[in-house]
């Protein structure tokens, strides 16, 4: 009897455990494939075919891309190792069933790649790189692209050399990328580098944006400057991808269906924050023309027009942590039209694309007056009243507005920006406010007024911009000085902080190199950096040679190379400066180029060109006296002169 028994309940087990294993299966393995079966290719419109370029070959094959955003694997710090085990799980299985399934020629992954990013160790980093390799797999016939993330590299006012080289060199993605696959060109962008204030990331990213214009114009003919061996064979509008959305003031214009909740739609977006500033959303489709942009950031889905032909994509995050029904997206492509559909969790989409019923029109934002009063260098934004402590978190957050350069120095009309602070206690906040505050106050730019001059003539010397920054004063004092070269009252608005009072210097940046200008003259000073700008943009071999954070690529289609040697080239010009071109075989294209600077040494002379160094040091009488054998030689500038001094070249 009691051997019955037992058989009996051995056969339960095993069929319970049969059980199990079957619904296992079917819930994390079968199920994804019986969902996304369901998707399809979206079908190319014939009326939306761009008659204006050239028509492609009739043997040649529409491209299929996949695009998602917004991964977000977890790291050391943040979340439950059961819920990254999990989440990661269910973002290995949806993405290897699409590319196992529906078998895409390219795939992008649009920023965020990883949650803490900027505040792993370089093993972690390391680590972070092996685990999204292993999740996100792809054979040799299909390519994967990444574009950085505030998370990956951190947001700008936070990124440094280092963190944006160890994310181009883990990731192989550099500020900005072009890849051209059967005529279609995709344009991936750091999002973080079009700030605009000319920093290690943001110039270089300008002038590689502004040469990829200039070959898209010289493919449709219509560019000056051409050669036979422009980069681009044959026109078609590009395809932006990046991390963040273009401007738009909330996410409330925004109807899908994995649209962001209706308690949060109406929430204004920060610009350089949750979306492009208006400024760079506008120059980027001046500049480039684009068909479609595609991005992420945000979480939530949302679709939109631009001058009624420029179609836009913000793609929810694919990560469940984030949202409840993550999404894909998948497009078509021609070299003169492109289809899309979107994927979302929970839904079966139409594969036909959907268009807008009406355009949205040009979104215009309104004035918003400066948070800052005169003089003022910091305040509190007003999102947390004191620093507070983040509940389940052992350190307190405080969010203040600052008027800063990112380089340390205050200009006039330099506009203001938000900087979030965290620390253990509000004792340190508090403290770190005090340092923030003496820092800008310290390295204010000198303000020149001209004795004799104006109303106000009679100050002569010299006073701090943060008097008069971004204030509406200084900005009709400039216009004036511009119209009628008067110099009633002229302010460093370009200059860097070690002019020294009555000098201008402006900054010429080439790459990772700086050449500064200095005179006494401004009109003179102002001309020639004008002049230099323009020739450097004009000879984009020597800007592009100069890079050394920063990598542009031009990719053909499939032209991979399983070779490891490299071929190097030293270039040497009249400077005395080498630079070393570094074309590694292993790259997915012949026409991708790495630059990398290869420094000369040369003595620096900014430092004795400086203000402290001109400044007479505390008891120089004293020490005149104790010292005799001390000379101090003084700098003299001839305020009459009409030349010009450059200080050596730093790298």
């Amino acid at each position: 009897m009691l051997d019955t028994r037992t058989s009996s309940y051995k056969k339960y087990f095993i069929e319970a455990v049969i059980a199990l294993a079957c619904v296992f299966i079917f819930c994390e393995y079968l199920l994804y494939y019986l969902v996304l079966i369901q998707c399809a290719w979206p079908v190319l419109e014939s009326h939306k075919i761009d008659t204006t370029i050239s028509q492609p070959t009739p043997e040649e094959t529409p491209v299929h891309a996949m695009f998602i955003a917004d991964t977000h694997l977890l790291g050391s710090k943040n979340g439950h190792w059961f819920d990254k085990l999990r989440r990661e799980w269910q973002m290995y299985r949806a993405f290897q069933t699409m590319v196992t399934l529906h078998k895409p020629d390219i795939i992008f992954i649009l920023g965020d790649l990883f949650d803490e990013g900027q505040w792993s160790s370089s093993a972690e980093f390391d680590q972070y790189i092996q685990r999204f390799h292993s999740l996100f797999s792809v054979s040799k016939h299909t390519h994967l692209y990444v574009v950085a993330g505030n998370h990956d590299i951190g947001f700008h006012y936070v990124i440094s050399p280092y963190l944006n080289q160890r994310f181009v060199n883990g990731m192989k993605s550099p500020s900005v990328k072009r890849v051209s696959i059967r005529g279609n060109h995709f344009v991936l962008i750091n999002s973080m580098a079009l700030e605009g204030d000319g920093c290690f990331l943001c110039r270089p990213t300008e002038i590689a944006l502004n040469k990829i214009a200039t070959h898209l114009k010289c493919a449709k003919n219509m560019g000056n400057n051409c050669n036979k061996d422009n980069a681009i064979s044959r026109y078609s509008r590009p395809i932006i991808l990046q991390h963040y959305p273009m401007y738009r003031e909330s996410d409330e214009i925004c109807n899908e269906l994995d649209q962001a909740p209706d308690e949060i739609k109406d929430i204004k977006f920060r610009e350089r924050w949750e979306c492009l500033s208006k400024e760079a959303s506008e120059q980027l489709l001046d500049i480039l023309n684009p068909r479609l942009i595609i991005n992420g950031h945000t979480h939530h889905g949302c679709r939109r027009i631009h001058r009624k032909d420029i179609l836009e994509f913000t793609i929810p995050s694919f990560n469940w942590r984030n949202k409840n029904n993550p999404s894909l997206l998948l497009t078509i492509c021609l070299s003169l039209i492109c289809g899309t559909v979107d994927v979302v969790a929970e839904a079966i989409p139409d594969t036909s694309t959907n268009p807008l019923s009406s355009p949205m029109s040009t979104m215009i934002s309104p004035t918003v007056a400066p948070i800052l009063g005169p003089g003022e260098v910091i305040k509190n934004s007003g999102k947390f009243v004191k620093p507070t402590r983040i509940p389940g978190k052992n350190y307190c957050k405080d969010e203040v507005v600052i008027r800063n350069s990112d380089s340390g120095k205050v200009n006039p009309g330099a506009k203001e920006r938000l900087v979030q602070i965290t620390g253990t206690s509000e004792d340190k906040i508090h403290y770190a406010k005090d340092l923030i505050k003496d820092t800008i106050q310290r390295n204010a730019s000198p303000v020149r007024l001209e004795q004799g001059g104006g109303e106000k003539g009679a100050m002569g010397g010299s006073s701090s911009s943060l008097n008069s920054s971004a204030s509406d004063e200084s900005n009709r004092l400039q216009h004036q000085q511009q119209n009628s070269r008067l110099r009633s009252s002229l302010l460093h608005s370009f200059s860097t902080n070690d002019a020294s009072i009555g000098e201008y210097k402006y900054t010429v940046t080439v790459g990772n190199q700086s050449l500064k200008i200095t005179g006494c003259n401004l009109d003179l000073v102002r001309t020639a950096k004008l002049v230099l700008d323009e020739y450097f943009l004009g000879d984009s071999e020597n800007f592009t040679s100069g890079i050394e954070y920063f990598n542009f690529e031009e990719e053909s289609p499939y032209s991979i190379s399983s070779s490891s040697t490299q071929k190097t080239l030293l270039i040497s010009n009249n400077t005395n400066e080498g630079r070393e071109l570094n074309m590694d075989s292993t790259a997915t294209s012949e026409s991708e180029e790495t630059y990398k600077s290869h420094v000369i040494s040369e003595p620096n002379s900014s430092t004795q060109e400086g203000p402290y160094a001109k400044r007479p040091p505390a008891d120089w009488a004293r020490i005149q006296k104790e010292c005799p054998n001390i000379v101090r030689k003084v700098h003299q500038c001839d305020t009459n002169a009409n030349h010009l001094m450059y200080d050596s070249v730093t790298y």
